[in-house]
């Protein structure tokens, strides 16, 4: 079956847009000091947009998707979705705990359909208070059929399973009339925190997936596990550093060919962070959302390291 690659993409692309430009007006709103960095980094997301664009739609125009795939992905991106709803609603696991969880688990056992289980695993980490059963159980058929269709699209950018969560959640919550989640500010203190949180834990996934070739999923899952279980036992840090840190972890999920080394993942860290800390009033509730953060973060630190390499390896001219 071949279908056309530009609703993936567009799809994708306009998430991802959306949440960067709520952003930025809360920057330009609270911290218009920080608002020319901001601005600078938001270009590099364009540049890789049209990276992409001309890369993986311009070129090649539709993809061939077998019938088998539509089948064991979309099921499995619904499975990973109800599985990972269903225990931190139901359970004493907390949404970090049983997203994570979820991702070892199909790391371990389920290898074959382990990136569409995590990818449902973050549809899964919306709140009961946005989505009801109804309404998730349609932001999973959402993000069932946007991973199909946008499965050669945006590949080895980290954040790119939350994004597709991030869209079938929010298409349902719009559908259903659901308001999102209020949200707050951070202290400078809690900034700090975040900060640090997300530089190691983005790091550390990396060097999991990467250097200890772990893959991704599992590099992601366990380092989110880990390190929200072990936060949860230091009362006197922020509550909210255990979202981040398996937020940040989405980073990390990025291959050496858009981040090549952990430099450019720390870069990622810093940006999750500032993403995250200027987004918190917006789309609370929605699975996805920190996924898109990372999504926002991986493509313009990639797009970065494109450009810094393009002047350097360009050809100098000689007087």
């Amino acid at each position: 079956m071949r279908i056309t690659r530009l609703p993936g993409f567009t799809i994708l692309t306009v998430f991802a847009l959306i949440l960067t430009g709520v952003t930025a007006v809360n920057i330009f709103t609270i911290q218009p000091i920080i608002l020319p960095l901001f601005i600078v980094l938001s270009i590099f997301v364009l540049v890789a947009m049209i990276q992409v664009y001309f890369r993986d739609v311009h070129r090649q125009t539709k993809t061939s998707i077998a019938l088998s795939v539509w089948r064991t992905d979309g099921i499995a991106v619904i499975f990973g979705a109800v599985i990972t709803y269903a225990l931190h609603g139901h359970t004493v696991f907390d949404v970090v705990l049983a997203t994570g969880l979820v991702g070892i688990g199909a790391a371990l056992i389920m290898r074959r359909v382990q990136v569409p289980i995590y990818c449902g695993a973050f549809v899964g980490m919306s709140s009961p208070m946005l989505l009801g059963w109804g309404p998730f159980l349609l932001a999973s058929l959402l993000a069932s059929i946007l991973f199909v269709i946008a499965k050669d699209l945006y590949n080895g950018y980290g954040g790119k399973l939350g994004t597709i969560a991030f869209a079938g959640a929010f298409i349902a919550g719009f559908i259903y009339r659901s308001p999102f989640l209020e949200g707050g500010r951070f202290s400078v203190r809690e900034s700090v925190w975040i900060l640090v949180i997300s530089v190691v834990a983005a790091v550390l996934t990396y060097v999991m997936s990467i250097r200890l070739r772990q893959g991704p999923v599992l590099g992601s899952a366990f380092m989110g596990f880990y390190l929200g279980a072990v936060l949860m036992f230091f009362p006197a840090v922020p509550a909210v550093l255990p979202v981040v840190a398996i937020g940040a972890t989405f980073v990390g999920m990025s291959n050496m060919a858009r981040l090549p080394h952990e430099g450019y993942v720390a870069l990622g860290g810093v940006l999750f962070a500032l993403l995250f800390i200027f987004s918190a009033p917006y789309f609370n509730g929605a699975g996805g959302k920190l996924g898109t953060i990372a999504f926002i973060s991986s493509l313009s630190i990639a797009a970065c390291h494109t450009t810094i390499n393009h002047f350097m390896n360009a050809p100098k001219k000689h007087a």
